[in-house]
């Protein structure tokens, strides 16, 4: 399939898919055309692609970890640390902003409301 249809079919932006295989991340096979052509299995690592970096990894650790896109063939020990340390880093971030939520949530539950004065 060409990029629009690719790109649709893993709600991303032909933008985002054509960074991507600058990239190295995804593969930038073209038809006899010079069109860019994606499979089944492109689809299944660009959508690996989009977790990791959502996840907050930078295109450049994901292009280091770019053998976890396809994870089923293995993980070498370098990148399951830095898989780890990124694990740890997500959880350090998810405990800090429980202690902000319940922060606000303590400040909506006990804080009087003060009417705004009228301009």
């Amino acid at each position: 399939m060409h990029i629009g249809e690719f790109a649709q079919s893993i709600g991303v932006s032909p933008r985002q898919v054509r960074y991507w295989s600058i990239h190295h991340v995804l593969p930038d096979n073209r038809d006899q055309s010079g069109y860019r052509e994606y499979c089944k299995e492109d689809s299944k690592i660009a959508l690996r692609v989009r977790d990791m970096l959502s996840a907050g990894l930078s295109i450049e650790q994901v292009q280091r970890l770019s053998s976890c896109l396809n994870y089923e063939r293995g993980v070498c020990l370098r990148e399951r640390a830095e898989l780890k340390a990124k694990a740890e880093d997500i959880e350090q971030q998810i405990q800090q902003l429980t202690v902000t939520k319940s922060i606000i949530e303590e400040v909506l539950r006990s804080a009087p409301i003060i009417q705004a004065p009228e301009s």
